[in-house]
């Protein structure tokens, strides 16, 4: 079992380490073996506006802007780095379609537990 300390010091590792988020257009579904998003857009790689852990949760958050209109956001994922980097973890969505100056802010809330 892992104790109560060690699951906050796995949390506190993930926001020290992980601090950057990216987002595509990719549609494929998650796989294990996955280091990248399926369809990255590379130009909203960014380093998280918060990034926080408490107690076994970690939390991070980022809000984009758009910058060209026609972008149908599907996925969003976390990184070590502005570019390359590894990758921790990719959610594949619904599109969000979106246009020029349109925001959206994505949260990941990742919980370290015993099962």
């Amino acid at each position: 079992m892992i104790v109560t300390a060690g699951l906050a010091y796995l949390a506190t590792q993930i926001v020290t380490d992980y601090t950057y988020m990216g987002i595509g257009e990719g549609i494929d579904a998650v796989a294990l073996g996955d280091t990248t998003l399926g369809g990255e857009i590379i130009a909203y790689r960014a380093i998280c506006d918060t990034h926080s852990a408490t107690e076994a949760v970690a939390t991070f958050e980022n809000e984009f802007t758009v910058l060209a209109a026609g972008i149908a956001l599907t996925e969003a994922g976390l990184f070590t780095a502005a570019t390359a980097g590894n990758m921790f973890g990719r959610q594949v969505f619904s599109a969000l379609n979106l246009n020029e100056n349109d925001k959206v802010k994505i949260t990941w809330t990742i919980t370290f537990a015993n099962a």
